[in-house]
């Protein structure tokens, strides 16, 4: 049994990567000029560096979430719109720090 505790961390692990990358790699991938490849590796270490905006969107998709299956008439309405504006508005803040960390190193 321990065998199968530990694969079901290591799947836990897996799909807890898999969220943040899917989180973060569309907007890393329209910022920056990147093949998909450097896109997904970026995405997985701007989600890791910014742990606070990360557990801000977890948090407010989980919010969204919920709501929409209490209110199912909305999801045709607003469901992906406003999910992906939490995402962007978040990963925008988060590219925007990294990249004025970029410049204060380019100018020291």
């Amino acid at each position: 049994t321990t065998l199968f505790i530990g694969i079901a961390y290591f799947l836990k692990v897996i799909f807890f990567l898999f969220v943040l990358m899917a989180m973060y790699v569309f907007p890393v991938y329209i910022s920056f000029d990147l093949n998909p490849i450097q896109a997904i590796k970026n995405s997985l270490l701007i989600g890791a560096a910014n742990p606070l905006y990360t557990l801000f969107m977890l948090i407010l998709s989980i919010i969204i979430i919920t709501f929409l299956l209490l209110f199912p008439r909305l999801i045709p309405i607003i469901s992906v719109s406003l999910l992906s504006y939490t995402w962007v508005f978040f990963a925008d803040k988060a590219i925007c720090r990294i990249q004025k960390y970029k410049t204060v190193t380019k100018i020291s």
